[in-house]
């Protein structure tokens, strides 16, 4: 996969043009955002919003994904607790943060929805934050406003207000309503951070509580459903004023724990039914929530479209919230009652995807199917992860009525937002022929209209989505970076992956990869010319799948790793993959094997090879190697190139139980203190692969 080609194509506005051969670069940490005040805008409109976090100093612009917005990067200032309030910001906290004033424009035809915003400056590019495009007016929360007589006045609705809870805070709106109207309020909290790394639970809990004008508690919500971000729906009594107050609900806040609370007379979905339909079906979905002006909508989803697609409605002039509709690819039913139990079950013909309801507490659904010896079906509900609260138990039961396996939870790592995975899956080799039959339930008992699922059996269509991590990777000229591709494949979805990239520099190399059968991940790196110019690159990472006589190939996106309280790591994909190519690094990697030649090992043995550094200017220390994580089985023993040396020795052991045709690329990593800083380098990726040994030698 070297001589990868590829033209560069930066944009002058991310160019890093400050940056030159006489800059000393020793890889200090690139720009960390915390938060964007306020976290999003209306279409039409023109404002100041604030960037906080660190290392922005030096920043030479700000990037955000998708069409009509643009930023302009006004100033960047250190923290200053003596400065005076800002107007747009709120006028209590004191600032102990970098901030980066910004001009936002956003087109009066700009798509509605979620972009990522990243700081580019000479230290490469930020992770992202999520910043929303919204369509009715908006203003910012104004201090004080800690209280039903303090809270601020909105003159009309609807309106989203943008707003910020530091520790212990609890902000007011004031609004007028009238009898007979619908209220919607709101709130995106955890859609703007979904993960906060040193708190528990790991993400912003807010809640909302409507009093009435005698300032009588009228309606309370923490959540909506399993989503953390409340959505309060209220049947106006009486006309007159009405006060809403928001907060955490165990009063936490700082100034990254931001909202966006929307008011009025808004369209909201709470559910649709089906939730989904065969690809190129145009399918009559039911329609369920407030204000709306229709109550079905005829959905098809296209032939080439992702396998979960939005559906949204529009009153009044207003767009409503999405909800999520399956793509299928088999045929489809709808389940049909009497089927509670095993002794009257709805019978299916494979592969079939069955839509259907836990219609009341306690129901279960039960289907029959015909199965062959030896043949493997697949058993899939979708539910959770479309936005039911639906939480399934699958049971499968044999010919002769034995129950022979059973699913409650099954984690689907393409859904890494959701932290109760709730949706089952089972996947079994039928022993003998005749009919199956299959239960579906609510394992906590509940049901209702809302409790709805889409049930897959008998059949997978093979697929998979693959992530590249970071999403924010840096390289100096002539250095090489290490990368981690991951494969979230559906079942069936077992061959090998086969990577290549598009869109790179000349002279830049990637080393080859494949994620095969027996992995869903695969280490690899890439390579800049010392040449190469500086900026920031958008290159593609192409995976090609063969499952079967079904080829595959999917594009990757990138991803970023993020902690959720203290603990659980996610991979959440974000809108692009940014590469930043820096000056000349002081230190660079490398090692005695030739390039793309792999290294073979029997299981039981060892193999060895060595790292070379190269450091450049007056940079001393030792280095620091380590070795990226390998599957079970491989071992990796690095050592330390001492402060005299340029060399160290790496030694790759297998175990003799190490599974024979196993691919991988062994990456070394190298750290070196500097200052204040710390240097970071990889060298070129080993390829190993774990062969039998030969029959003489056995």
């Amino acid at each position: 996969m070297s001589n990868l080609l590829g033209r560069l194509a930066i944009p002058a506005a991310l160019a890093l043009a400050s940056l030159g051969p006489s800059v000393s670069y020793a890889q200090p940490e690139p720009p960390n955002v915390h938060y964007v005040f306020p976290p999003g805008g209306q279409r039409g409109q023109t404002f100041e919003a604030i960037i906080g976090g660190e290392r922005l100093l030096g920043a030479e612009a700000v990037r955000i994904s998708g069409q009509g917005v643009t930023i302009e990067l006004i100033e960047v200032k250190e923290p200053d607790p003596d400065e005076k309030p800002d107007p747009i910001k709120r006028p209590v906290v004191v600032v102990k943060r970098d901030t980066a004033r910004i001009k936002v424009t956003i087109a009066a035809d700009a798509p509605l929805g979620s972009r990522d915003v990243r700081i580019v400056s000479p230290n490469g590019v930020s992770n992202r934050h999520r910043f929303l495009v919204g369509e009715i007016p908006e203003l910012n929360e104004l201090e004080p406003n800690e209280s039903q007589a303090e809270a601020q006045q909105i003159a009309s609705l609807p309106v989203t207000v943008n707003g910020q809870l530091i520790e212990g805070d609890v902000d007011f709106v004031r609004f007028e309503a009238k009898a007979g109207q619908t209220l919607v309020c709101d709130v995106h909290a955890r859609k703007l951070v979904p993960y906060v790394a040193d708190a528990v639970p790991g993400w912003m809990q807010t809640c909302l509580t409507l009093y009435d004008a005698q300032g009588k508690e009228v309606a309370y919500v923490d959540d909506f459903r399993f989503h953390p971000d409340p959505v309060l729906i209220y049947e106006v009594e009486k006309d007159g004023p009405y006060v809403l107050e928001i907060r955490d609900v165990i009063y936490r806040g700082r100034e990254d724990m931001a909202y966006r609370l929307s008011i009025g007379v808004l369209p909201y979905l709470t559910h649709i039914y089906p939730l989904g339909s065969q690809r190129g079906s145009a399918t009559d979905v039911r329609l369920y929530g407030a204000n709306l002006e229709k109550e079905t909508l005829s959905v098809t989803p296209t032939a080439d479209g992702p396998r979960v697609q939005p559906v949204q409605v529009t009153s009044q002039g207003l767009s409503s919230n999405p909800r999520s509709f399956a793509a299928g690819t088999i045929d489809e039913a709808e389940d049909a009652e009497p089927n509670d139990s095993i002794d009257e079950p709805q019978r299916v013909t494979l592969p079939t995807t069955v839509n259907g309801h836990i219609g009341a507490p306690g129901d279960t659904d039960c289907f029959v199917f015909a199965a062959k010896a030896n043949q493997r079906v697949f058993l899939d509900v979708q539910a959770r992860r479309l936005g039911s609260p639906v939480d399934s138990i699958l049971t499968l039961f044999d010919p002769n009525g034995r129950e022979v396996i059973e699913n409650d939870d099954s984690v689907d790592k393409s859904s890494p937002l959701i932290t109760h995975h709730a949706d089952s899956r089972l996947n079994y080799l039928c022993t003998t022929e005749g009919d199956y039959t299959l239960r579906l339930r609510d394992i906590q008992g509940k049901g209702g209209e809302e409790y709805t699922y889409r049930l897959s059996i008998g059949s997978t269509t093979p697929d998979f989505d693959l992530l590249i991590i970071p999403d924010n990777p840096r390289v100096g000229k002539g250095g090489t970076v290490a990368l981690t591709a991951k494969a979230l494949r559906t079942w069936g979805a077992w061959g090998d992956i086969t990577l290549s990239v598009q869109g790179l520099p000349d002279g830049f190399a990637v080393s080859d990869a494949a994620i095969t059968a027996r992995q869903n991940e695969v280490h690899l790196t890439l390579t800049a010319p010392a040449d190469a110019p500086l900026g920031v690159v958008t290159p593609t990472f192409i995976g090609t799948g063969t499952f079967g006589q079904k080829t595959v190939v999917r594009n990757a996106v990138g991803a970023e790793a993020i902690m959720q309280a203290f603990i659980y790591w996610h991979d959440v994909p974000t809108e692009e993959f940014l590469l930043a190519v820096l000056p000349e690094a002081q230190c660079t990697l490398a090692t005695d094997r030739p390039a793309g030649e792999v290294l073979q090992i029997v299981p039981g043995a060892t193999a060895k090879f060595n790292v070379k550094a190269t450091r450049t200017g007056d940079l001393k220390g030792a280095i620091k190697l380590a070795a990226e994580k390998l599957p079970n089985g491989i071992t990796v023993k690095v050592a330390t190139i001492a402060a005299d040396k340029d060399e160290a020795e790496i030694t790759v052991t297998t175990t003799k139980q190490t599974v024979v045709g196993l691919k991988e690329n062994v990456v070394i990593t190298g750290t070196i203190k500097v200052d204040k800083d710390t240097l970071t380098c990889a060298a070129p990726a080993v390829p190993i692969e774990i062969i039998a040994e030969p029959e003489e030698k056995k």
